[in-house]
């Protein structure tokens, strides 16, 4: 595949990283890109790759020109922007998912390159009359996972979490080729390894493109490791924001002469212009800004709830996958330590209700033969309809929430999300879906198991208080203001699901959008959970408040 970007201006913020800047990347070399740190290299990394949309207001990374590639052999090749090619991206940190195995993160490339293959069929086949067939099929032994794994020397058996650095980096290796890239791309793969390894890193992507005849780009600052084996060489001039080619033998003459300022090619005027333009764009925040950031927030509300309304029909791209992504966040929602935590709220606010109203009666001598009946009554109405629901609300917005806040903000910080688009895993099919119903099930179950705890210490409380009653007793008026004669479900049972599920939708909508916000820090996940707590538990107070007047009221 070759790249060939013509007219690229990149800006992050008010800083402009490239202007106006034209450059190839040959089919099937191996092409190293270099500069200083902090000089855009990683930035234009994403952008080729296709990680960065340039339509996107509101995104960090801005960007304009054409990123055009060609494939050998394919006469559909056109802009990145219309319809991107397969782009292997090899991080920095590898991308793993921890909670599946090596096998299962290599599988899961595979079966979603399968997927892509079939729609690329079906995109050839309206779009020409090409007879020629890429049509998927079951992969072969020398290109199952196990055979991924078994070629690049990563362990089987060993969790993710115990496998060394560089077992993981070549286990993300062993996953990207395996979705079948046409095109591969390095970032900084030689960063913290000391002279020998990085050299051995080296040699092993050298030696992946020679075999699989793949177009690879190694994003990276440490050159010298690259040396002996790059085919071509771009460097990144940050002072000019270009990107030139050049040679071994010019490489470090050209990377002092960036350090120093001198100029390695004279700006363009439209550069010059772009970069004056930028310079002057820079505005004090006024309130009209602050208010148009309010509407385009509301805006992005609005937007968040129409795709949590429809990410509710589940369009799983691969069943399989689906119900192990659904079953992953049904454990984080309502796994056994879920139904736990909630089963000893019930009791605990089970036990206060009963013992508190019973106990401490006034007048007790004189009300108790009178008002025995309907202070039970009001105990199982008040636990089922507004004190267990509440309580239900709450501690799933508090606890779930911030579990599935801190595995989507890790899977966002450490590029687990951008390596699941590059593997043509839609995250937003699988992972919203998933955390949506698991959030709806989740909810209800678990008042269910609430309310079940609180009637069990509610009966418990009443035999210790009041021995020569009976459980039956208990039973009648306990359960008298929620049964109607020849009605199967309890008083007010379609209120409580009502409100329980929009309590679950909103605190699912708002754990998604905020833990899939870029990240560029790990504080800034810890930072999301907070908010996530703060803004769940916000929706469920509201949604039961406005229920409440309109529940009762009717």
């Amino acid at each position: 595949m070759t790249f060939q970007v013509r007219n690229l201006n990149v800006s992050v913020g008010n800083r402009q990283l490239l202007s106006n800047t034209d450059f190839e990347i040959a089919s099937g070399k191996l092409t190293v890109l270099v500069g200083g740190s902090g000089s855009g290299k990683s930035t234009l990394l994403r952008v080729l790759a296709g990680l960065e949309n340039k339509l996107d207001p509101a995104a960090r990374v801005h960007w304009e020109g054409s990123v055009d590639w060609h494939a050998e052999g394919d006469e559909h090749s056109g802009k990145a922007s219309n319809r991107s090619p397969r782009i292997g991206l090899v991080f920095q940190q590898p991308a793993l998912l921890d909670e599946l195995n090596a096998i299962q993160n290599v599988q899961l490339a595979i079966d979603h390159r399968d997927l892509a293959n079939s729609k690329e069929k079906r995109f050839r086949k309206s779009d020409s009359s090409s007879t020629s067939d890429t049509a998927s099929s079951p992969p072969q032994d020398h290109d199952s996972a196990r055979w991924w794994l078994q070629h690049l020397d990563v362990p089987i058996n060993v969790p993710i979490s115990r496998l060394s650095g560089g077992q993981r980096q070549r286990l993300s290796l062993a996953q990207v080729l395996a979705g079948k890239p046409q095109a591969l791309i390095y970032d900084e793969p030689t960063t913290g390894l000391d002279a020998h390894t990085a050299k051995r890193v080296a040699r092993l992507i050298r030696q992946t493109q020679l075999e699989e005849s793949i177009t690879s780009i190694v994003v990276t600052h440490d050159y010298t490791s690259f040396l002996p084996i790059a085919d071509d060489w771009l460097i990144l001039d940050p002072i000019h924001g270009v990107v030139l080619p050049c040679s071994s033998q010019s490489i470090q003459k050209m990377l002092d002469d960036v350090a120093l300022d001198v100029p390695l090619q004279a700006k363009s005027t439209n550069s010059i212009k772009l970069m004056e333009r930028t310079g002057k764009s820079e505005k004090r925040a006024t309130w009209s800004n602050y208010l148009v950031k309010k509407v385009e927030s509301l805006g992005a509300g609005v937007e968040w709830a129409g795709l949590g309304l429809i990410a509710l029909l589940p369009r799983f791209p691969n069943l399989k996958w689906g119900i192990r992504f659904f079953a992953h966040y049904a454990r984080l929602v309502f796994g056994g330590t879920g139904m736990i935590y909630l089963g000893l709220a019930g009791l605990i606010i089970g036990f206060v209700s009963t013992y508190f109203t019973l106990r401490y009666m006034p007048y007790k001598i004189y009300t108790e033969p009178l008002l025995m009946e309907e202070l039970i009554g009001v105990i199982g109405f008040a636990l089922y309809r507004i004190l267990i629901p509440v309580l239900t609300s709450i501690l799933v917005a508090a606890r779930c929430s911030a579990a599935v806040s801190a595995d989507l903000g890790n899977k966002t910080y450490g590029g687990q999300i951008e390596s699941l688009r590059l593997l043509h895993v839609a995250p937003h099919r699988y992972l919203f879906t998933s955390v949506l119903w698991s959030f709806v099930i989740g909810t209800c179950l678990l008042n269910q198991i609430a309310f079940m705890s609180a009637k069990a210490a509610s009966l418990a409380v009443h035999l210790a208080l009041q021995p020569n009653l009976g459980s039956p007793y208990w039973e009648l008026y306990f359960h008298q203001p929620l049964i109607v004669r020849d009605h199967f479900l309890y008083v007010g049972f379609w209120w409580l699901t009502l409100k329980l599920v929009l309590s679950a939708l909103g605190t699912a909508i708002f754990t998604y959008a905020l833990a899939l916000r870029p990240k560029l820090a790990a504080s800034e996940v810890s930072r999301t959970i907070t908010t996530t707590i703060l803004w769940c538990t916000l929706w469920v107070l509201l949604v039961h408040m406005l229920s409440a007047f309109l529940e009762f009221d009717s």
